[in-house]
């Protein structure tokens, strides 16, 4: 398509690509109120949070009752409350508006030079423009906002703050518990260069994160929690998860004796090895931070037992963020003496 417009208008065609593959589809779909399952399952939890005092409900006996999300997810759907779906107040509109989030650490990471300014902006337009990425941004959103913590977490990092990046990577994983990979990641590799001294910091960051994560779980409602955000989207509920990609992890679980068992082995000793290799080799830099959580979420996503393509987002674009983040100086994390290169 880039190549079929005339020289003099090309550098605009990948901002005419975002617009074609996200921006006109979205607003077609939102007009109809036309969307995936869970859009309107994060709008009926946030109504039923308002009203219920929880958004999971007790004894969801299919699949259109199951609210498989971690309470967070249910904010984006506050607006709906007030606005309904039909406009403004679709949860697509506030989980996309989250890519602010990767874009700043994009931006900051490209200097002061115009030009390449210039060039980042195309860069992104062309991947909004990816069918996979398109795909997800017009019709759930869902995973959008993961990337948006994460890669602040990550910009948080490479500016010398491992406390406040593992606050912002603890707070990812309300909305999506596989972001907890980024928080040990970070954490690893804080404690690895910055010493005890940034590793209590770090502590005490998890621990009020953790507290406050508790506390936001068991005000929604424990069992239900449990039923609806873990065993659902883990494959053990009553009724199995549509998340059934062909992926190794889900065929393994579905050919297998005892499979799903073995995927989720698998996925654990896959973790593992992520976190000792981040622990031992990873840069202590943001993009070496999102490089390595970029290659541990695909992992888990093949891997797992329960999964679905959608879900590759996530790691598509940590690991385009990261290799086009900038050239910046490493930032030792403060508490640490030691130097770094990057």
């Amino acid at each position: 398509m880039i190549l079929s417009v005339p020289a003099g208008s090309r550098r605009f065609a990948p901002l005419v690509a975002a617009v074609g593959s996200v921006l006109i589809p979205l607003t077609w779909l939102i007009l109809t109120q036309e969307s995936q399952p869970e859009v309107a399952a994060v709008a009926d939890g946030a109504r039923d949070w308002l009203t219920a005092r929880t958004p999971y409900l007790e004894d969801p006996q299919d699949l259109s009752q199951f609210r498989p999300y971690f309470p967070l997810t249910f904010l984006f759907g506050m607006p709906s409350s007030v606005f309904g779906l039909g406009g403004v107040g679709d949860p697509r509109i506030w989980l996309d508006l989250t890519l602010v989030g990767w874009l700043w650490p994009l931006y900051r990471g490209a200097g002061s030079d115009g030009r390449v300014k210039a060039a980042t902006l195309r860069s992104t337009w062309l991947l909004l423009s990816c069918p996979l990425v398109a795909l997800e941004l017009s019709v759930s959103s869902i995973d959008v906002p993961t990337i948006g913590l994460i890669a602040l977490a990550a910009y948080a990092y490479g500016r010398g703050h491992p406390s406040a990046a593992v606050a912002l990577a603890c707070v990812s994983t309300l909305i999506k518990p596989t972001a907890i990979v980024v928080v040990l990641l970070i954490s690893l590799v804080s404690l690895r260069v910055g010493g005890r001294r940034v590793g209590r910091r770090i502590g005490l960051a998890m621990l009020a994160m953790g507290a406050s994560g508790i506390a936001l779980v068991m005000l929604s409602g424990l069992d239900r929690f449990l039923v609806n955000a873990i065993l659902f989207p883990a494959d053990l509920a009553t009724v199995p998860t549509p998340a059934k990609s062909p992926f190794p992890g889900v065929l393994i679980a579905a050919h297998l004796p005892h499979g799903h068992t073995i995927a989720i082995g698998v996925t654990a000793a896959y973790v593992a090895a992520c976190l000792v290799f981040g622990f031992r080799r990873v840069d202590p830099s943001a993009r070496g931070i999102l490089q390595a959580g970029a290659v541990a979420l695909v992992g888990i996503y093949l891997l797992a037992p329960a999964s679905r393509a959608g879900y590759l987002i996530v790691p598509l674009l940590l690991w385009w963020l990261a290799r086009n983040c900038g050239e910046r100086p490493v930032a030792c994390p403060r508490g640490s003496s030691r130097a770094t290169s990057p």
